[in-house]
C-alpha cells in the first residue's frame, strides 16, 4: 500500500469520524497494515493529520486549477469554482471535521489554513482582476479586500460552532452572504450575466 492511498484513506475516516476521535490504531486496523507500520511512515498522529489536510488542499487547488482551464468569463468562472467548493468541502462531516482540528489541533489548522488562504486569495484576485478587465466587476472595489472578506466570511459561517448546530440556517447564511457580495461587486452587465445563472440553476 502507498503512502498517498494511506493519506486518502485516513482523510475519508477522519472526515466522517472526527480528527479527535480516530485513533492511530483504528486507521492502521482499517488499512489492514500494522500501528507499526504506520508510525514509521508518518512518525505520530499529527503528521498523519497534516498530510490529510495537505492531500485536501491539492484538492482544493486542482478545483480552482479545472475552472480557470475551462476559459470562462470571471463570473461563471466563480459560480463554478464556488459550487464545487460548496459540493466537495460543505458536508456536515466535514465541516465537523474542521471544528475539531480549530478545537484540539489549532496549531496544525492555523498553519495549513493560512497556506490556503493565500493561495484562495490569489486565485479570487486573479478572478476579480479579469471580471474588471471585462466590465463585469466594479473597477473601484479591490480585488485584495474583496478576496479577504469573501474567504474570512465564508470561513466563520462554515466552521463557527454554533453554526454547526444549525446546518440548514447556515448553508442558507453561507449562501445569503455570497449573492449579496457579489451583487455589491458586479457592474450592470455582470449583474444580468449573473441573474441568468441563478435562473438557469434554479
Amino acid at each position: 500500500m502507498t503512502k498517498e492511498s494511506i493519506i486518502q484513506h485516513a482523510t475519508h475516516t477522519f472526515l466522517v469520524n472526527g480528527y479527535k476521535t480516530v485513533t492511530m490504531d483504528e486507521v492502521a486496523s482499517e488499512l489492514g497494515i500494522s500501528k507499526k507500520t504506520l508510525y514509521e511512515i508518518f512518525g505520530n498522529k499529527e503528521n498523519l493529520i497534516k498530510a490529510s489536510l495537505e492531500f485536501q488542499f491539492d484538492e482544493l487547488k486542482s478545483i480552482f486549477l479545472e475552472a480557470h482551464q475551462q476559459q470562462l468569463d470571471a463570473v461563471d468562472e466563480l459560480k463554478v469554482i464556488m459550487q464545487k467548493i460548496k459540493n466537495k468541502f460543505s458536508t456536515p462531516q466535514h465541516r465537523n471535521a474542521v471544528y475539531q482540528l480549530q478545537k484540539y489541533y489549532a496549531r496544525i489548522y492555523k498553519k495549513v489554513y493560512v497556506e490556503q488562504l493565500f493561495f484562495i486569495q490569489a486565485a479570487v484576485k486573479s478572478n476579480l482582476e479579469k471580471g474588471q478587465k471585462n466590465e463585469l466587476y466594479r473597477k473601484e472595489v479591490d480585488p485584495i479586500n474583496f478576496s479577504e472578506l469573501l474567504i474570512r466570511i465564508q470561513n466563520f459561517l462554515k466552521t463557527n460552532e454554533n453554526n454547526l448546530r444549525n446546518l440548514e440556517k447556515m448553508e442558507s447564511m453561507a449562501t445569503l452572504h455570497f449573492d449579496l457580495m457579489m451583487r455589491g461587486l458586479l457592474t450592470e452587465e455582470g449583474l444580468r450575466k449573473y441573474e441568468k445563472l441563478e435562473i438557469k440553476n434554479q
